[in-house]
């Protein structure tokens, strides 16, 4: 893995590995001090402002790149005319999400993150907060209320959310055990 170009890229990735394994209420913002080397017991609030304004910042991290992917996947499905084709978006709801997987070997752990908040009392609404991180899904689910007219939009939202959840949580149960594999002796 890359070694990150400055103190508070450090402060992030060093975050988001923490708050993967050892969870987001479990990790204070000293051990993520300590272990992205800082001396300085305020540098998450200098860089970020608040132990909570860092995990937003840790969502945002990633999020940027998984939006401009799944942008590109839906210009693809439209140029191809797919957009009618369920199949065709469903690959464009999860593909972005599963690419990430390859990324695990170079410390991206956001998907593990991803589903811990989308299920916390606390952090669950934080994800819905940028909505130009979202863009992207904001079009597909446009073009599936396009291909399913017949479906309440309330219901499709719903469902929608529910695929969402759905797909961090899988894709984050395999990025669990791909890492445990890895790290257990052949």
């Amino acid at each position: 893995m890359a070694r990150p170009d400055t103190t508070r890229e450090r402060i992030l990735e060093t975050a988001e590995r923490l708050f993967a394994q050892q969870g987001i209420d479990q990790t204070s913002a000293r051990q993520i001090n300590q272990a992205a080397g800082q001396r300085n017991a305020s540098a998450i609030a200098y860089h970020f402002g608040s132990r909570d304004a860092l995990l937003k910042a840790v969502l945002d991290y990633r999020r940027e790149a998984i939006n401009q992917r799944r942008l590109e996947l839906l210009a693809a499905v439209e140029r191809d005319n797919r957009q009618h084709d369920l199949h065709s978006l469903v690959e464009v709801l999860v593909h972005p999400l599963a690419e990430r997987l390859e990324e695990t070997r170079r410390g991206d752990y956001y998907l593990q993150v991803i589903a811990q908040i989308t299920g916390h009392p606390r952090y669950y609404r934080l994800p819905q907060l940028h909505p130009e991180h979202g863009s992207g899904l904001q079009r597909l689910l446009e073009l599936l209320q396009a291909a399913l007219p017949d479906s309440p939009p309330a219901l499709l939202h719903q469902r929608f959310g529910m695929a969402l959840r759905q797909t961090f949580h899988e894709l984050a149960d395999f990025q669990r055990v791909y890492l445990e594999r890895r790290r257990q002796p052949v």
